[in-house]
């Protein structure tokens, strides 16, 4: 099993960033979705260990100077992955992948469409942005399923998707 931490939208609140990296024990994965996805940069103490995978926000210098990194495909396990900070910069005509993820819209989301799954973690812009708490997704990443929870800034856990073969 491969746990991998979802983030977006930090916009260099390091308070609320380093509140879930010091609680989150275990990551082997950190995937930051933007605005601002070099904020992870300030907590090399906490991710030396870890794969860290992230992508820019749209007024990034990243995002203007190198188009190609505003959407990125990797897979975990036997799982395809697609991430970028905008849902517009997602090709969701790409049926080899299984889970979309994009951040922007600060506003945490877990959508099935078909074999498809779009997961948007939220923000961790400040306690409370366009009236949605603070919030990030978990996800246990195993060959046949993907557990995903997605938890706010208090550590209540909102929502938690099984995705994969043994979907219940």
């Amino acid at each position: 099993m491969i746990r991998v931490l979802v983030m977006s939208d930090s916009h260099h609140n390091y308070g609320l960033m380093g509140t879930v990296l010091k609680r989150e024990k275990d990551i082997q994965v950190l995937i930051h979705l933007g605005d601002e996805h070099d904020d992870v940069d300030h907590f090399s103490e906490l991710t030396d260990k870890i794969n860290i995978i992230t992508v820019p926000g749209l007024y990034h210098q990243d995002y203007i100077n190198y188009p190609k990194r505003r959407c990125i495909e990797f897979s975990l396990e036997n799982h395809i992955f697609q991430i970028s900070h905008s849902p517009k910069d997602l090709i969701l005509t790409n049926k080899n992948v299984e889970i979309f993820m994009h951040g922007h819209t600060h506003i945490s989301n877990i959508i099935h469409q078909g074999d498809q799954t779009i997961l948007n973690p939220g923000h961790l812009k400040t306690l409370v942005d366009r009236s949605h708490t603070a919030s990030y997704m978990i996800m246990e990443v195993e060959r046949e399923r993907i557990l995903v929870k997605l938890i706010d800034i208090n550590n209540s856990i909102m929502k938690t998707e099984l995705i994969g073969i043994n979907e219940i």
